[in-house]
């Protein structure tokens, strides 16, 4: 069983990335690019995610940067939703 993210990923590519308390791995970045938004939050593509700030239902604000094509997110923003959302106590049935 993996110990490390270095046992996970290679070790030159794991310095890109941290291991989260709940051991999600995310980008060690503050802005996340669409599609490692996408996947940290469970969407199954970049266009569900696309879809969903389109409609207004992403929890999260999403906005652009002047000189680069596409849509970005901060690493904190997520980060808090990710949290947020393993915490929810899940219903007993």
């Amino acid at each position: 069983m993996p110990t490390s993210v270095e046992t996970v990923i290679s070790r030159p590519e794991a310095a890109r990335w941290n291991a989260l308390p709940s051991g999600v791995l995310i980008p060690n970045s503050p802005i996340l690019s669409a599609a490692d938004t996408a996947r940290l939050m469970g969407f199954p593509s970049r266009e569900a995610l696309a879809k969903a700030r389109r409609t207004g239902r992403l929890a999260i604000e999403m906005f652009t940067l002047p000189g680069r094509r596409g849509w970005f997110a901060r690493r904190e923003e997520v980060c808090a939703w990710l949290q947020q959302s393993l915490n929810r106590e899940e219903p007993v049935s």
